[in-house]
């Protein structure tokens, strides 16, 4: 990595396109591109179908009734 520090271009100018790519919403373009491709390398559709919420993470409001709170609190009765 050291002998690579030569060859890259100087750290004002990459920030200058940093800056230009994050103003116009291009970073997040490239991620979702490169997402993409690593799914479809992968052998997986480009696009993610599902997702998942952890219900165990998801704190209630204390009127809420323990029996009604989340998966583990109706497990544990």
């Amino acid at each position: 990595m050291a002998g690579d520090a030569g060859r890259l271009p100087p750290w004002d100018r990459v920030y200058v396109f940093f800056r230009r790519w994050r103003d116009r919403v291009l970073v997040r373009e490239f991620h979702d591109r490169l997402r993409g491709r690593g799914r479809q390398d992968a052998g997986r559709d480009a696009e993610p179908t599902a997702g998942v919420i952890d219900s165990q993470s998801i704190n209630a409001d204390a009127v809420v009734g323990a029996d009604s709170r989340d998966w583990s609190a109706r497990r544990a009765r």
